[in-house]
């Protein structure tokens, strides 16, 4: 796989779209540089272009972040695989590479996936009360990864804020 590539999801049986990766080859180069046995669901994407059990691999994908950081020509690539596990539907079950995971025939194919902040401004005030402290709290989290990755340019405490916020969100699975 080289250049950029659609990363969807299937929610309830029907696929959606979930990101972009800019370049796929700097994205597998990392996935693949990542031990298989550590990270079995990181490597199933390579290998299959698509994973179920996506509360493991987004928790593999932190992981291997803060722990195997992506190289500076990698690192959006990763971010943006990143965003796209993160930010993914609450009721998605698979997320894949298109060419896995393919939208059917008729999708609108210009239609961008939700993002994390779109997703936090549907939610209500009534609806957020009614989440326990730990969902509003991993809700919190993924608006802060957001903002870093989507706002902050390179520098400024850039990747120090990244790694903050992935070990939080790692210690609240």
């Amino acid at each position: 796989m080289s250049g950029a590539a659609e990363i969807n999801q299937r929610v309830n049986e029907n696929i959606r779209p979930a990101g972009t990766v800019g370049d796929t080859a700097l994205l597998t180069a990392w996935l693949n540089s990542l031990p298989k046995k550590t990270f079995p669901r990181a490597a199933a994407l390579v290998k299959g272009g698509a994973v179920v059990g996506l509360e493991a691999l987004e928790s593999e994908l932190i992981v291997a972040y803060l722990t195997h950081e992506p190289v500076e020509e990698q690192r959006t690539h990763a971010e943006a695989l990143l965003l796209a596990v993160l930010g993914r539907d609450p009721q998605a079950t698979a997320m894949g590479f298109a060419t896995a995971l393919p939208l059917p025939p008729n999708a609108v194919r210009c239609v961008q996936p939700s993002t994390i902040l779109e997703r936090a401004v549907k939610v209500g005030e009534q609806a957020w009360a009614t989440w326990p402290e730990a969902r509003r709290r991993r809700e919190y989290l993924l608006l802060e990864f957001f903002d870093t990755v989507t706002t902050e340019a390179t520098g400024n405490g850039r990747q120090e804020r990244l790694a903050a916020c992935l070990r939080a969100l790692a210690a609240s699975t």
